[in-house]
């Protein structure tokens, strides 16, 4: 299932004098830094993790919450992330302690608003100390295609079996190609067990957006 959301207009000339100046500042050094968490974000609980949700869980990891929240703008668009997964087994500790999330920086930035390990029910805030490393995922080289598409990952430190691996990422997005409009390709497929899966939209007054499958 696949949304189109259309913006209020912007000129093109303004779109693209924002969209080269943000190039020119990104480019050069690409970086994920720690934001606030966004105001027009809508807060989400846990799930509690029940015997019946990990009973099935793969990997040594259930997934507890994926959580997306789309943000339209006139000159592109946010996009937030969240994933809460809890390691049941030695098996899930690698998988549950690597962040990643991918951004092309000549019209991207990349922010993570929280890093957090829950362990007992106490929170252990892993923001401020979690590094994360560059480097060029080029998926379609082979297709002889080259994206300048970035992926940044982390791993996180101690994490134990019973933990909860909890963190949310934002993507903004700013782009002349498109003014005025957002695109989302959205899936319900998902192999794993899963417990909440959250999506929202938000976007401006007086927009109408539509979708199609």
């Amino acid at each position: 299932m696949s949304f189109l959301l259309l913006t209020s207009g912007v000129a093109a000339g303004a779109a693209q004098a924002a969209d080269d100046g943000h190039a020119a500042k990104t480019a050069s050094a690409p970086v994920v830094a720690i934001e606030a968490e966004p105001v027009w974000i809508r807060e989400r609980t846990i799930p509690e993790a029940t015997k019946a949700r990990v009973a099935n869980a793969q990997s040594g990891i259930a997934f507890l919450l994926l959580d997306e929240q789309h943000r339209t703008r006139a000159d592109g668009h946010d996009d937030w992330f969240r994933t809460a997964t809890k390691v049941t087994d030695r098996s899930g500790l690698e998988s549950a302690g690597q962040l990643a999330l991918s951004f092309d920086p000549a019209f991207e930035t990349a922010g993570i608003a929280f890093i957090h390990l829950i362990r007992d029910g106490k929170i252990i805030d892993l923001t401020q100390d979690t590094k994360f490393r560059i480097v060029e995922r080029e998926d379609s080289l082979k297709d002889g295609i080259v994206t300048g598409t970035l992926k940044a990952i982390a791993n996180l430190r101690d994490v134990r079996v019973g933990d909860v691996a909890d963190y949310a990422t934002t993507v903004h997005t700013r782009t002349a190609l498109w003014p005025g409009h957002a695109f989302y390709h959205l899936s319900q497929r998902f192999s794993d067990p899963l417990a909440t899966r959250a999506l929202r939209f938000v976007w401006p007054a007086g927009t109408t957006p539509g979708s199609r499958r």
